[in-house]
């Protein structure tokens, strides 16, 4: 049954007796005694006129368990008169189960939801067959029709506070405390990633820890996603406001703010601060400053093509630099040791027609992946290389 809805019936046969409860819907009751059995039409019609005169409340209130459901909710579930009664707070104000239904007669109750109103209407026919009775005259009629006593009951949750109290549960599970960057951040500032930040995936791949992660949506919403980074302290701020077409909805209260917007703010620490980010600059454009751009090599009897290939064997970059400074002659410029928080990158190749080395370096960031710079101290997802000539080499 679709959620604002719904109808559902139940039908309970005539009481054996005057104390006792309605019985389960839908049983077999024998026909009404006629007049010849010892019940006239006007006698029938007093006693459908009394049976509904002692259902006296048509306006109660639900449980306090069920102000917390929709009316429809209730509504999935099969019930009987009996369930009906359930439904009411006050005992005093349900229906009659002690009250004498006319011989032959059987009760019909069916409800009708409105989750808007947070309301369930609850109908009541006496029938015979495929008979009714007014409940005002007693008198038979052909069809149900209006011929019903109505009981509407209030206090179930409507949809609009369902739809708060689903926002503001949706907001409490985002992630708010001790928040860090991927180790791939580290190196660089929150202000240089955060127009990269414009959804769901791109916030979240800021987040190291997945179980941090920023949830989906509610469904019906969308997330407008944004962020900011600090420039002295190494934070950056993802903003996640929630919107349905143009209005969105404030994640404290849960309640629609039109054309505001208002945020859940979500602070990441970990990538670097900018006075780190400025000093690593200065040290990067300084490194290449003082690689030459040519030198001597001391070993004349080899090739430059070998020695590349001993040299490119080595795996370790500091040990691969002493391997290349080894290579040069005394009084000769050698390559300076790289800043301190930096290594380099060094590849080789051998022209051996002109007896040179060619040395390929570029600068990175220790135990940073992908953390090069370029010679103007720019942060490189890819190697940058300036190339120094080793040369006196055998031809």
């Amino acid at each position: 049954m679709a959620a604002g809805s719904g109808i559902a019936q139940a039908v309970s046969t005539r009481q054996e007796n005057q104390n006792a409860d309605l019985p389960p819907v839908h049983d077999n009751t024998p026909p009404a005694q006629d007049e010849n059995q010892g019940q006239s039409n006007s006698d029938l019609a007093r006693s459908v006129k009394n049976f509904f005169n002692k259902i006296k409340y048509t306006n109660v209130v639900t449980t306090n368990v069920n102000s917390t459901r929709l009316p429809s909710e209730v509504l999935k579930q099969s019930y009987t008169v009996n369930d009906i009664n359930n439904e009411i707070n006050n005992s005093n104000q349900r229906i009659p189960t002690n009250s004498l239904i006319p011989k032959g007669l059987t009760v019909e109750a069916f409800g009708i939801a409105n989750d808007a109103s947070g309301t369930l209407t609850i109908s009541i026919a006496l029938k015979q067959g495929k008979k009714y009775f007014n409940p005002t005259t007693g008198a038979e009629v052909v069809s149900r029709g209006n011929n019903v006593k109505k009981i509407v009951i209030s206090g179930y949750q409507t949809t609009a506070v369902r739809s708060v109290r689903n926002i503001i549960e949706h907001f409490n599970k985002f992630p708010i405390t001790n928040l860090t960057t991927t180790e791939s951040n580290a190196q660089r500032t929150a202000k240089s990633v955060a127009s990269s930040v414009t959804n769901l995936a791109t916030a979240n791949a800021q987040i190291k820890d997945k179980n941090q992660h920023i949830p989906d949506a509610l469904s019906g919403f969308q997330y407008e996603i944004s962020a900011s980074g600090g420039t002295q302290d190494g934070t950056l701020i993802i903003k996640v406001a929630l919107k349905k077409g143009n209005d969105f909805y404030n994640p404290e209260t849960g309640l629609n703010t039109g054309p505001t917007k208002h945020t859940k703010d979500i602070t990441l620490s970990g990538y670097q601060a900018q006075k780190q980010a400025e000093a690593d600059k200065v040290a990067a454009i300084n490194a290449y400053e003082q690689l030459p751009y040519s030198t001597n090599t001391k070993n004349t009897t080899s090739q430059a093509s070998t020695v590349s290939q001993e040299i490119n064997k080595e795996t370790d970059p500091n040990k691969k630099l002493q391997k290349v400074n080894e290579q040069i002659a005394p009084n000769s410029p050698m390559l300076p040791k790289p800043p301190v928080g930096f290594e380099y990158l060094i590849e080789t190749s051998g022209e051996d027609k002109n007896g040179k080395l060619f040395v390929f370096v570029s600068v990175k960031k220790t135990g940073v992946e992908n953390g090069f710079f370029d010679n103007e101290g720019l942060k490189s997802e890819t190697p940058f290389f300036k190339r120094t000539e080793i040369n006196g080499y055998k031809k």
